[in-house]
């Protein structure tokens, strides 16, 4: 059998440093046998060999099992440690034999002292005898390795070496893009499929402000409980085949609608919102209707379960409340789509808590209002879950001039009948948003009086920012696209730009002209006004220039912004930053948190 040797053992590095203990593990226990068992009246330098394999676990099950029977114990008491539960001596084991299995043709001291200096880690003589000798000494009483240091029982070092992960948990793991969680990865996935997660020390209730009205929001804390809920989070997605909606192909299909419906005979548009829908699902119901009797493991199981015992509903913050709703949802969307199916219904859309409804006839608002309740109702049976009436918006061909937001978006319907037109633009609420980030971009010039620095924030602000967002390439290449920005958020008003009688006024002033009036309105004019505003500068540093030219910053060494050029940008607006060794991720974070505000 092949022995698959890695110097990363269960979240321990070889390479980390060993603190050199002159006891071996067979001195430690006649000690501790002498004792009595009682790891307090251990020297100190006993006690961190005993602690190295943690026999403290297994102290009742030694106390009544002769030698060769304790070595047993041992040796499947190292097969349940991992990361910094292996200690330093029962590193030295596995160290010895890798190194040994790595350079066969030489003796155990100069296997060992080599691996050292190819590490470029330095060790003294008498350090590397200290490391061989526990090493041979506790590997020999384990039966593990022989004298030379080779190995003796393939299947426990192949064992040892390696865990399997489940994919899914793997891939959670690579996307942290943390060598730390990496490091732990091992003992991070034993406690999960055993239960030790503590969900409820390590997850803190919080408030956060959202448009004059607050949310509750919870924060996990511990790393092995935000890595458990991103797990079963991705494990219900898998197991209920949950697609999420993506906001660009909603509004892509809405558009081409609305663009057209003018055209029809008729037409009933129904917009509706969920009232606090995260706190108004309730997440046990869902567990004992939904996911009891799937297919997800009983430890997955077990852990969901004590997850909505702690948090009845599907709040913020939890990365499984997405899957919960999402679940329950898919249901509500299926029924409510059939119970219009001979209404003409020709377009629905549900992105989280915002539903519309299109249809191509005429649809009284109050049917339409009954059987949403009625299917809430049905699906639901939560009394919380409710329409938020103050957001819902009907609006017929017949009717006369009206509007609606939708994801941010804003649709205004002109005229009525035959003379019905649309125009398209953005949410005023979405406008005073932006709005309000320019306001501080100018407030920030004022007060440090940085105009490189200032170009550098209005040009990111009109500019699409693309980042490649890789995993760490010592673990895998797994990678994904992340684009942001004000143009890329409303990319589908890029083709009214010239012809720009779709546009709501509203949308183009705020296009053409925000970042030149709010500078105007910060007391810059004149000569005060930053040179790159001045003259065409104004259009060219303005949304509307953004977003007809797509303007894109691209952060990616091969496609975009190399290495090189990213450092002069960020020396440009701090020359004080030392930049050696970073890497291009760095660089990124870099630029991106002096542009921060």
């Amino acid at each position: 059998m092949k022995i698959k040797f890695t110097k990363d053992l269960r979240g321990r590095i070889l390479n980390q440093d060993i603190v050199l203990t002159n006891i071996t593990l067979e001195e430690a226990i006649q000690r501790l046998k002498n004792l009595g068992y009682d790891i307090t009246k251990l020297s100190a330098y006993a006690k961190r060999v005993c602690d190295s394999y943690k026999l403290n676990r297994i102290l009742g099950k030694l106390r009544d099992v002769d030698e060769e029977k304790s070595k047993i114990l041992i040796r499947e008491n190292i097969l349940n440690l991992y990361g910094d539960d292996i200690g330093d001596n029962c590193l030295n084991v596995y160290l010895v034999a890798y190194c040994v299995n790595k350079y066969p043709e030489l003796s155990v001291i100069s296997a060992v002292k080599k691996f050292f200096e190819e590490e470029e880690i330095r060790k003294a003589p008498h350090q590397i005898r200290t490391i061989v000798t526990t090493g041979l000494s506790d590997g020999v009483f384990l039966n593990i390795i022989e004298p030379n240091g080779k190995v003796i029982d393939v299947s426990f070092i192949n064992k040892w070496t390696y865990v399997r992960l489940d994919n899914v948990f793997n891939e959670i793991i690579l996307r942290t893009e943390d060598d730390v969680v990496n490091r732990n990865r091992f003992l991070i996935y034993d406690n999960i499929i055993k239960e030790k997660i503590d969900f409820q020390t390590n997850v803190e209730e919080g408030i956060i402000k959202q448009q004059k009205k607050t949310r509750l929001v919870y924060e996990i804390k511990g790393t092995n409980e935000k890595i458990a809920l991103k797990y079963l989070k991705k494990r219900l997605d898998l197991e209920f085949s949950i697609k999420y909606a993506n906001r660009n192909c909603v509004m892509r299909e809405l558009f081409s609608i609305i663009e057209n419906i003018s055209c029809l005979g008729e037409f009933t548009i129904f917009r509706f919102d969920f009232k606090n829908f995260f706190e108004s699902v309730d997440a046990r119901k869902i567990y004992d209707n939904y996911i009891e009797d799937t297919n997800l493991k009983r430890f997955e199981k077990n852990l969901l379960k004590q997850l909505t015992e702690l948090y009845n509903y599907c709040y913020a913050g939890l990365p499984t409340s997405n899957a919960f709703v999402e679940i329950i949802a898919s249901r509500f969307d299926l029924i409510l789509k059939s119970k219009f199916r001979d209404k003409g219904l020709c377009f629905y859309a549900r992105y989280v808590d915002d539903g519309i409804l299109v249809f191509n006839e005429f649809v009284e608002k109050k049917y339409i209002q009954e059987l949403l309740d009625e299917t809430i109702e049905e699906v639901f049976n939560m009394p919380r879950v409710r329409l938020n009436m103050s957001k819902t918006c009907y609006l017929t061909k017949c009717d006369g001039d009206s509007k609606f937001d939708y994801l941010g978006y804003q649709f205004v319907k002109n005229g009525r009948g035959n003379k019905t037109s649309f125009q398209f633009g953005i949410a005023d609420s979405k406008i005073e948003k932006y709005q309000n980030k320019i306001d501080c971009i100018f407030k920030a010039y004022i007060k440090d009086n940085n105009i490189e620095l200032l170009r550098h924030r209005l040009l990111y602000f009109i500019s699409r920012s693309v980042f490649y967002t890789n995993t760490n390439s010592r673990f895998s290449s797994l990678g994904k696209w992340d684009v942001n920005g004000v143009i890329e958020n409303y990319c589908l008003l890029r083709k009214y730009m010239k012809n720009t009688r779709k546009l709501i006024p509203n949308t183009k002033v705020f296009l053409r002209n925000s970042i030149h009036d709010k500078c105007l309105r910060n007391g810059l004019s004149g000569k005060r006004k930053p040179y790159f505003l001045r003259g065409d500068g104004a259009q060219i540093y303005s949304i509307a220039h953004g977003l007809e030219k797509n303007k894109t910053i691209i952060f990616h060494p091969n496609i975009g912004w190399d290495a090189e050029y990213l450092k002069a940008q960020i020396l440009k607006l701090d020359s004080s930053i030392d930049l050696r060794k970073k890497s291009y991720r760095e660089l990124s974070k870099i630029y991106y948190h002096i542009l921060e505000l």
